[in-house]
């Protein structure tokens, strides 16, 4: 759960999440370990699944996920859509869907539909939960036998006001050639929750280093003062008496 307040010096959790997906809308790159951590923590993935995790991440990026295989000396960074991308097959993957559709329906409507259903859903992650949230919805899901033909399932959203509305309309079964059936997901508030946990482990994994300024590295580096023993022993002499004495 997102708290609102609790300001701290990077401000509150609230605008570190919107600077956060501002930095996902505009572009900038993130590193893997940043957007695995990032992951990992988003879909709260024990220690003991992380390797399975990131096998599973692994294997759709190098069938074709982002259009880029990386290997040896390819080195991939994190925009937008390669974002997008893996925060839904992530979200697929926990309806159920297996790989090899999700990367069809990605591969195959992803700039027609899927893009601009991202869009409006990070519009409406910039604000405070509501019903202008953006629901994604699958409809009439065959996980079975359309898997083996690799269909791909019919993607469409609302906001989360009409919800209701469209999944009535869905559960009539008028359509034949379209079951009964739905799976939903809120885009929104999974990417609300997604950008918390990247502006947190930004800030671990790609803080900028201090600029420490030259007169300090001139103290830090320059060579500490010998004294000679002589010199300890006569300026502690009532320290050096106790000791004789003894």
């Amino acid at each position: 759960m997102l708290l609102w307040t609790n300001r701290g010096k990077a401000g509150t959790i609230w605008e570190r999440n919107e600077r956060a997906r501002k930095s996902v809308a505009t572009g900038p790159k993130f590193s893997f370990a940043s957007v695995e951590a990032a992951l990992i923590a988003t879909y709260r993935v024990a220690p003991a699944d992380q390797a399975r995790f990131r096998a599973r991440v692994t294997h759709a990026q190098r069938s074709g996920l982002f259009n880029v295989r990386p290997g040896k000396g390819v080195r991939l960074t994190y925009g937008p859509d390669e974002l997008h991308k893996l925060v839904l097959i992530c979200e697929l993957s926990e309806l159920g869907l297996p790989p090899a559709v999700q990367l069809e329906l990605i591969g195959t409507l992803w700039e027609r539909r899927l893009q601009p259903i991202f869009r409006l859903a990070e519009a409406a992650a910039s604000r405070p939960p509501g019903s202008n949230d953006v629901i994604v919805i699958l409809f009439g899901v065959s996980l079975m036998v359309g898997a083996w033909g690799d269909a791909v399932p019919n993607v469409n959203h609302c906001s989360l006001d009409q919800l209701a509305g469209r999944l009535a309309l869905a559960m009539r079964g008028d359509d034949a050639a379209l079951p009964a059936r739905a799976l939903a997901v809120n885009l929104s508030a999974r990417l609300r929750n997604f950008h918390a946990c990247l502006a947190t482990v930004h800030l671990k994994f790609e803080q900028p280093p201090i600029e420490v300024p030259g007169s300090v590295q001139r103290q830090l580096h320059a060579p500490s003062e010998s004294v000679p023993a002589g010199r300890r022993r006569a300026r502690d002499p009532k320290r050096a008496g106790r000791r004789r004495q003894s």
